[in-house]
C-alpha cells in the first residue's frame, strides 16, 4: 500500500508532459542551459524534472558529465517516442484551435439592393468564409 501511495504522489508531483518537453529540449539543445533558456525555466528545475522522470521510468535517460551530455540506449528510444507524442499533441491542439476559429452557421447581411446584386468582392469573401453555412442577404 505504501508503494502505491508513493507512486501516486510521484505522479502528482511531476507533470509528465512538461518533463517530456524538457527532456526533448535538453537533447535537442545539447545542454541544460540551452534548454532552460528556450523553456524559460531554471537549469535546476530542468535537472529536477529529468531526475523525477528517470526515477518514474526506472531508467537512466542521460549520461551527464561536466563537459558532455549523451543519451543512453533507453534515452534514445524514449526521446524518439517523446518527439512523436509532443508533435501529435501540438497537431491535436492546432486542429482543435482551427475548428473553433473557423466561422460556422449563417451570416445575415442587411444591405442595399445594389450592394446585394453587385456580387462585390466583400460579399464573395463572406460566402467563402461561411463554407459550413450560408450567406443570406436582406435587401432594404
Amino acid at each position: 500500500m505504501k508503494e502505491i501511495l508513493s507512486k501516486i504522489w510521484d505522479n502528482a508531483r511531476m507533470d509528465r508532459w512538461l518533463a517530456m518537453e524538457a527532456f526533448v529540449r535538453i537533447v535537442e539543445s545539447g545542454s541544460f542551459v540551452g534548454a532552460a533558456e528556450r523553456l524559460r525555466l531554471s537549469t535546476s528545475s530542468l535537472s529536477r524534472l529529468v531526475a523525477d522522470l528517470e526515477q518514474h521510468l526506472g531508467a537512466r535517460l542521460l549520461n551527464r558529465t561536466t563537459r558532455r551530455l549523451s543519451l543512453t540506449e533507453s534515452g534514445q528510444s524514449y526521446y524518439e517516442r517523446c518527439v512523436t507524442l509532443l508533435a501529435d499533441l501540438a497537431e491535436a491542439e492546432a486542429v482543435a484551435g482551427l475548428a473553433a476559429a473557423e466561422p460556422r452557421g449563417t451570416i445575415r447581411l442587411t444591405c442595399s439592393y445594389s450592394m446585394a446584386n453587385s456580387g462585390s468582392l466583400r460579399h464573395r469573401r463572406l460566402r467563402r468564409s461561411a463554407r459550413a453555412g450560408e450567406v443570406r442577404t436582406h435587401r432594404l
